[in-house]
């Protein structure tokens, strides 16, 4: 997977220029739909753990070993992952630190979630969702003051129109809403970099 991202990450940068992207696996969550011979089930989670299942698709049986091989991850990790699968009644454990494919459930047998790991997971994505949010706006706060610093005053859509703008040449701007952007521009705010006043936007002088 790593060397997947690493070689889109090569061509990205061939592409344009300068422009290199920066890889946050852990962040996120992915919609993972699984067809079993007498059950169809959807999860939510995070991209190493959609890793270490899908690779269930290639073969049936893995070793932890192995399994790690292939996704280039440490064994800790991967035993956490493969553990959430097998309580969720998706994959066995036999002999040890051997998993194989459970096609047909087990009967009586429920999916349960590790000490409300799966809550926890979907609570910290989301809060690591957030985070990434303005970790990528960061990125275009140069863009914000180059702005800011030549045209004096503007207003939020002004700004996120501006951004839109120099997406279309080949940067993620656009996939920014008004809404997260101004968290971001108020945030500045809260941090005296920016100042707000009549619905305008401009660099705080006094806090510099």
């Amino acid at each position: 997977m790593y060397r997947k991202l690493e070689l889109y990450g090569s061509v990205y940068e061939e592409l344009y220029g300068m422009r290199t992207l920066e890889w946050k696996p852990h962040l996120g969550l992915v919609q993972v739909e699984l067809e079993l011979a007498d059950r169809q089930l959807t999860f939510s989670v995070s991209p190493i753990r959609a890793s270490v299942i899908l690779q269930f698709q290639e073969q049936s049986t893995w070793t932890v070993d192995s399994l790690c091989a292939s996704i280039e991850a440490q064994p800790s990790a991967v035993r956490k992952h493969l553990a959430f699968w097998v309580t969720q009644g998706v994959l066995r454990e036999h002999p040890t630190d051997t998993y194989s494919v459970l096609e047909y459930q087990e009967e009586g047998s429920r999916p349960v979630l590790l000490d409300g790991e799966g809550e926890g997971e979907v609570e910290s994505a989301m809060a690591s969702a957030e985070e990434q949010k303005e970790s990528e706006l960061q990125v275009f706060w140069s863009y914000i003051c180059g702005m800011l610093t030549n045209l004096g005053k503007l207003s939020l859509e002004r700004i996120h129109s501006m951004l839109c703008m120099f997406a279309m040449q080949g940067t993620g701007a656009g996939q920014f809403s008004q809404a997260q952007l101004k968290a971001f521009l108020d945030k500045k705010v809260r941090e005296q970099q920016l100042t707000h006043s009549a619905g305008m936007y401009q660099l705080n002088r006094s806090g510099q």
